[in-house]
């Protein structure tokens, strides 16, 4: 079983990190939020006997991925909050506009007035015109959507499901193996060649 077990967080490590490094590359990880939500569940499920029965692996990742992989059709405004962070994050630099102080406030990034007091979006010029921005850029995600990085897509496809299948395979022979030598072995006692 361990060799499965060992096979299964392999893949999983080299999943994050190829889809951590794609975000990056493609300029896509302005937050970081994405890339740090990026992780796996392998679980080996054993039989009775011992020998490894199944598997049970999951990718996880925050739920905006498919839209970062795929885009976004025109339609709907996205949420502003969400913009306004990306803004903050990215290094956007609109004419005469000061980056504001930020604070976590209820597990979403806010502007911060110059006292640091409610977290919401204050008053003040610079968060009007980061508030502003996130707009138009909103209304011009609904009107021409937005295009995909890919960042999933190009990396897990028909090719690396038929490599995971192979390895997973391989290492599940090698527990058998290993398991049917260790049940012989345990089963030998006095043996007599005549």
């Amino acid at each position: 079983m361990k060799g499965l077990e060992v096979t299964l967080n392999k893949i999983g490590q080299e999943i994050v990190d190829t889809l951590t490094d794609n975000l990056q590359r493609d300029g896509k990880n302005a937050s970081r939020n994405l890339s740090q939500s990026i992780s796996f569940n392998a679980k080996v499920l054993p039989s009775k006997n011992g020998l490894a029965f199944g598997f049970k692996f999951q990718l996880l990742m925050d739920s905006y991925w498919y839209y970062v992989d795929k885009g976004r059709k025109p339609g709907k405004m996205p949420p502003i909050a969400d913009i306004v962070d990306w803004i903050i994050n990215k290094p956007i630099k609109p004419n005469n506009i000061v980056k504001p102080k930020v604070a976590k406030v209820s597990g979403a990034n806010r502007l911060k007035n110059k006292k640091g007091s409610s977290g919401k979006i204050n008053a003040t010029k610079g968060a009007n015109r980061i508030k502003g921005l996130a707009y138009v850029i909103a209304r011009s995600i609904a009107k021409n959507g937005t295009k995909g990085s890919k960042f999933y897509s190009r990396y897990i496809d028909n090719k690396f499901l038929d490599t995971f299948i192979s390895r997973v395979e391989d290492a599940m022979f090698e527990n058998v193996e290993d398991a049917v030598l260790s049940i012989a072995e345990a089963n030998i006692t006095n043996v007599v060649i005549k």
